[in-house]
């Protein structure tokens, strides 16, 4: 949306949400961490959760040097993130929810790996509908988009080599699917719903299995037309 931190900050203070969620990358941590804090003077009861790359790989130092994030939640975040929720709502302990890290008093806690989900068609469909004017206000660069709109699924999580130029701290060395007919299902949702005519995999690792990429394949020409699939 090109928002200004001070732009974005006015958007949350007009909601006056009791929760807040940020994810994190290195290259944006620092814009991340003065939205948080201009919340946190405005909005002092509010509490921010952040997650992602930035805190799979580096959580504790992260907590311990922007104070004004209050809890992170490391690695694959649908089950976490709905447990924290569930024990702050609750008045329960955080150190009963694993995969967090926060603070406990002078100290950064870690209350332990969670273990990673297996089974992704378990998973609900992604909230598209929470994005404003998706998909069109989302375009990638313009090499990357023959046919808008456009729009980008994960279809898998995971890679199992240890390249320098990868991180695998958020979603492991283990590769992990979706079936390939929940793929063909997401696809069919974009398409039905928001008129997406052209797909990006963002997978770590799209082509690790040949046979479910082959099934794929097949299912998508069997069930679908009109689409560009594209492993960007």
């Amino acid at each position: 949306m090109n928002l200004t931190v001070e732009q974005a900050v006015e958007n949350v203070i007009v909601a006056r949400p009791a929760y807040v969620g940020i994810t994190l990358f290195t290259v944006g941590v620092w814009n991340a961490a003065a939205i948080a804090r201009q919340i946190k003077q405005q909005l002092p009861g509010t509490v921010v959760i952040v997650g992602g790359p930035r805190v799979s790989s580096l959580g504790r130092e992260t907590m311990a040097r922007f104070s004004q994030f209050d809890y992170a939640v490391v690695g694959e975040g649908e089950r976490t993130l709905v447990e924290l929720l569930q024990c702050l709502e609750s008045g329960g302990d955080p150190s009963d929810v694993p995969g967090l890290i926060y603070r406990d008093g002078l100290f950064v806690a870690h209350t332990g790996e969670r273990e990673i989900s297996r089974d992704l068609d378990q998973l609900p469909m992604p909230a598209w509908d929470l994005l404003p004017d998706f998909s069109r206000a989302y375009r990638p660069a313009i090499y990357g988009y023959p046919r808008g709109p456009v729009a980008t699924i994960a279809a898998s999580r995971g890679c199992p080599f240890h390249c320098k130029f990868r991180d695998t701290s958020t979603f492991g060395d283990r590769v992990r699917y979706y079936s390939p007919a929940k793929v063909v299902e997401m696809m069919r949702h974009l398409r039905e719903n928001y008129g997406v005519r052209h797909i990006m995999f963002v997978d770590d690792l799209f082509l690790a299995s040949r046979k479910r990429a082959t099934e794929f394949c097949e299912q998508t020409i069997m069930n679908l037309t009109k689409f560009t699939p594209y492993p960007g």
